[in-house]
């Protein structure tokens, strides 16, 4: 019997060990995926009324408050069906609310700090109000809101951004966690409303942030707008303060912020190089769609549109021109001429957005263009108004794959942009780098192009000045460049570049050749604004000409993908070799698809259709469809081992022995046997294998 009961002994612990083996490893994997869940931010960006706010707002919801579709487990037909029920199934069991860190209070701590006087000067001034008696109502609501608790609080926020470590009492910072998650976002909601009511305008609170974010990029101070420009950090600095308060204090294990948003592409890196959790997350939308929110749920005209937009597009005169214009028409109602009324639009533009130079602006001001161009993620939603299904199953797929990498596979049209971004980098402009891609209408790989001069051209980044000033490397510079042309004015566009060559500071800039843009030049010289001198293909065009000169097959019925959008020109080629669908990430500023997509015999020939990209691309691609362990071996370590039915035998054999059941004979067998514990140890192995 004693041999007997040393057996029995002996197959417990085998059990119990293989037991303990497989919870151990499931606890390691649990960890793993627990670590990616543990603390992710989402940075949100994307023009006004392009759906920031509502996304953000969506991800601070609770899974049950999301009110997803449910999806079918009978009427599956599409690979779409299946990935839905995967993701769903992942976030219904791990979805974590969101804490919500939006920019507008980020900049009401500075204001905070000036007092009503201060700032009512500032508000007449802009809304043009003569009503003394409105800004006396400012300054008293004003006042009544800004209690001198709220400015303790805020002063105490300011010391812990100030400090060089951020170190502060653990039990100040549960008071400024507090201040940032409740306090600070009711203040901001009732100076939006306060602002709204005293100049009678919706877009008054919207214009007056924009003009305090420009002037805190420019100065530090949101009253400053004649800074040096060297503060282009601090609002993004500022924000980051909140994330590590919200860090550290948060009541959940896991800590997901979201930030509404960001609008400077250089705060989108500085929480980049900051946080490897971080995603730059871009709300793409139909213009016509665009506009309809603003102007038939918001309230705002066009014109107050067009004053927001232009903040947010520095570089695009476009949108300048279509303010004056639409102005001009307004006013000329009133007997005034169109000279005049641009004038004064301009006043209007200099007194929001100030005179420092373009240099500062590029850095300080919002670029929400360049923001998207270097975002992670793009979604774009078809919803208009409701329930937002549509973008709500986007927003959770993305963030599944963010928490679980891997779960789902890209889509087709993800594939083909990523390869398009991929080829952009190969571009040589000195401006900007577009990729396009074809693809037949199953989404195989046609062509790849990038906007660069034609084969055996050289690339613009590698022309500089210098050596066209002295003559060297004549092979990179054309005739007309070196000024060796007499048939053309080339001699006085030759002098012009050795102008230019000595005005560029060597001194300040010792580690770069002064590379030029042929066209830019050629424009500032002969005084004119033509696209056509361009020395490179469009990537696009690059793409289609590759078909035609390697013979590729016929691409009727096609895709084409861009990290841009086709121009006029790059548009009706498309049309011409039967692209069916043009997918795109930045709308082209052009007339591209009212007017050149917009005439034909569509029954011979459909106009392709436009396409806003969803999904990953850049690193973010490579990091969320990478999964962190093979799909199958993630099962297995978490408990569904390779032969089920041997695990549950066990469990049951060591559930058995554990109440004292009978397994005594099975196990003397064992122990009886000639190899003894050898042949023990092999059904162990064969059990853990």
């Amino acid at each position: 019997m004693a041999k007997i009961n040393s057996g029995n002994s002996e197959a417990d612990n085998v059990s119990n060990s293989q037991e303990n083996q497989v919870t151990k490893i499931h606890r390691i994997v649990e960890h793993v995926f627990e670590e990616h869940r543990k603390f992710v931010v989402i940075g949100m960006t994307g023009r006004i009324g392009s759906g920031c706010t509502t996304a953000s707002d969506l991800l601070c919801k609770d899974f049950s408050d999301l009110e997803l579709l449910q999806p079918s487990l009978t009427d599956i037909s599409s690979r779409e069906d299946r990935e839905y029920a995967i993701i769903h199934k992942h976030a219904k069991s791990n979805w974590e609310p969101f804490l919500k860190i939006a920019a507008r209070d980020a900049i009401v701590t500075y204001v905070i700090n000036k007092d009503a006087s201060e700032l009512s000067k500032w508000i007449k001034f802009f809304f043009d109000i003569t009503d003394n008696n409105m800004i006396t109502e400012f300054e008293a609501q004003y006042n009544s809101l800004c209690t001198l608790e709220l400015k303790a609080t805020n002063d105490k926020f300011l010391k812990f951004c100030n400090s060089r470590k951020n170190y502060i009492k653990k039990k100040n910072k549960k008071e400024l966690y507090v201040y940032l998650k409740e306090t600070l976002p009711v203040f901001s909601g009732r100076l939006k409303d306060l602002l709204s009511s005293i100049t009678k305008s919706r877009d008054s609170y919207t214009l007056l942030f924009q003009w305090f974010g420009n002037n805190i990029r420019t100065s530090g101070d949101c009253l400053n707008s004649n800074g040096t420009g060297v503060h282009y950090f601090e609002l993004a600095e500022r924000i980051n303060s909140f994330i590590k308060i919200y860090r550290e204090c948060c009541e959940s294990e896991r800590c997901c912020i979201v930030i509404d948003s960001i609008k400077t592409p250089l705060e989108a890196s500085y929480l980049r190089d900051r946080y490897s959790a971080f995603y730059l997350l871009a709300m793409n939308i139909d213009e016509n769609v665009r506009f309809s929110r603003l102007n038939d749920v918001v309230g705002l005209t066009r014109m107050q549109i067009l004053q927001a937009d232009i903040c947010e597009y520095p570089k695009h005169l476009k949108a300048l021109k279509e303010f004056i214009k639409d102005y001009n028409e307004v006013e000329n109602n009133q007997g005034e001429s169109a000279e005049d009324n641009e004038w004064k639009v301009y006043e209007k533009y200099k007194k929001w957005f100030g005179e420092s130079s373009q240099v500062i602006k590029n850095f300080a001001h919002q670029n929400v263009e360049e923001c998207v161009q270097k975002a992670d993620i793009h979604i774009s939603s078809s919803d208009s108004v409701g329930n937002f299904f549509d973008l709500k199953k986007k927003i959770v797929r993305y963030i599944t794959l963010i928490m679980h990498p891997g779960i789902v596979l890209p889509t087709s049209v993800e594939r083909c942009m990523q390869i398009a971004f991929s080829a952009k980098v190969n571009s040589g402009c000195a401006s900007r780098q577009i990729g396009a891609v074809v693809t037949d209408s199953s989404f195989n790989l046609r062509s790849i192009g990038w906007n660069d001069p034609p084969e055996c051209v050289e690339s613009c980044v590698y022309r500089n000045l210098e050596y066209i000033a002295s003559g060297n490397d004549s092979l990179a510079y054309s005739n007309y460049e070196r000024g060796v042309d007499s048939e053309t004015n080339s001699k006085q566009f030759f002098e012009h570049l050795k102008e230019r060559y000595k005005a560029f500071p060597e001194e300040d800039i010792k580690d770069r050749y002064p590379i030029f843009c042929f066209k830019d030049e050629y424009n500032s010289f002969s005084n004119t604004n033509n696209q056509v001198h361009t020395r490179a293909l469009h990537g696009e065009e690059k793409a289609f000409l590759s078909i035609i000169k390697h013979g590729g097959k016929d691409v009727d019925g096609g895709f084409l993908f861009t990290t841009s959008s086709p121009c006029e020109l790059c548009a009706k080629k498309a049309y011409d070799l039967g692209i069916s669908n043009i997918y795109y990430i930045e709308p082209y500023p052009g007339i591209t698809q009212a007017h050149v997509l917009g005439v034909g015999n569509y029954k011979d020939k459909p106009i392709p259709a436009y396409h806003l990209f969803t999904g990953a691309i850049g690193r973010a691609y490579t990091k969320i469809y990478t999964p962190v362990f093979p799909a199958k071996d993630e099962l297995e370590w978490r408990g569904f081992t390779k032969n089920n039915k041997t695990r549950n035998k066990a469990v049951n054999e060591t559930t058995m022995n554990s109440n004292g059941q009978s397994q005594e004979e099975s196990a003397q067998d064992k122990v009886a046997s000639a190899s003894g514990k050898e042949e023990l140890s092999t059904v162990t192995t064969m059990k853990t294998r």
